[in-house]
């Protein structure tokens, strides 16, 4: 753990991979790629998203995607 004086100039890849490995944990064998069943669609989420991350579902382009 560094001390509160290091800078962590890596944070959003380290954020990146926990959440990866939150996943992977979550959903076991279910996961495969970047593919996810329908139905562990609800575990992956409460497994990976943060306080503070955003979401959107439903946009058909990113511009109907704003934050």
């Amino acid at each position: 753990m560094p001390n509160l004086t290091e800078k962590i100039w890596d944070r959003e890849r380290q954020r990146r991979n926990h959440k990866l490995e939150r996943a992977a944990s979550a959903l076991g064998a279910s996961l495969r790629d970047k593919v996810v069943p329908a139905d562990m669609a609800v575990r992956l989420l409460e497994a990976v998203l943060e306080p503070g991350d955003r979401v959107c579902l439903g946009a058909s382009t990113t511009t109907e995607c704003r934050a």
